[in-house]
């Protein structure tokens, strides 16, 4: 699997599961929901968009990489 298939299944993945979190909101209005929110949900968003940045810097250093290599 190359690194931009699996940047792409980590963001896509992250995507639908926040969008089906928020359309929890429409139903789920009680003191769990929130406990659950502050408890668990707000330390995932930062993991998630931090290993996409770390995944973005490495395509970076192996394109640079592979340029110049291939110039020798």
């Amino acid at each position: 699997m190359s690194l931009d298939v699996g940047r792409y299944k980590l963001y896509s993945t992250w995507k639908a599961i926040d969008q089906r979190w928020e359309e929890t909101q429409l139903t789920w209005h009680d003191v769990v929901r929130a406990e659950f929110a502050k408890e668990f949900w707000a330390d995932m968003e930062y993991p998630v968009s931090a290993t996409l940045a770390a995944v973005d810097r490495l395509s970076q250093v192996l394109v640079a990489m592979r340029q110049e290599c291939g110039d020798r």
